[in-house]
């Protein structure tokens, strides 16, 4: 299988979150992931754009560009913004699952779940400003190895 690319565009509005959800779910789909990978992905890049949409832009408007490429080993979602530069998946304390709610300030859990859900999270400062995330997927058999490698 050759590399194939596919891109969106939005407005950073938290009303675009169904649209993204569903674009990345159509791509998935298209290159025969399991539901629990589609579901997996999905949730990663809903919570790296709400992220943007929120922590980002704030109260100011700005696109989101979206590209995902997959070829016969992997899937890569790149997230572009204008917004100001902040490594969240850096800064952001991790949380743990088991932490009591009451002990619990409000946010943090988009980060962990962009982790738990991709294979490989990498956040560049692009030069002139804005931001990249590159979420990415390792499918079929290296997923399997890379998953069997951290179990030992």
């Amino acid at each position: 299988m050759g590399v194939k690319s596919s891109s969106l565009k939005v407005q950073s509005d938290l009303d675009n979150l169904a649209l993204i959800r569903s674009f990345i779910e159509q791509v998935a789909e298209e290159i025969g992931l399991s539901s629990l990978a589609i579901s997996g992905i999905r949730l990663a890049v809903d919570e790296a754009c709400a992220n943007i949409i929120i922590h980002g832009y704030g109260s100011e408007r700005g696109d989101i560009d979206i590209t995902v490429s997959t070829g016969a080993n992997e899937m890569v979602v790149i997230l572009d913004d204008n917004a100001h530069q902040y490594d969240s998946l850096q800064e952001t304390p991790a949380i743990s699952r088991n932490t009591p709610l009451s002990d619990r300030l409000p946010g943090g859990m988009g980060v962990m779940l962009i982790k738990q859900n991709t294979d490989r999270a990498k956040y560049l400062a692009r030069a002139g400003g804005g931001n990249r995330l590159i979420l990415t997927c390792f499918l079929g058999d290296i997923a399997e190895l890379v998953n069997s490698a951290d179990i030992l």
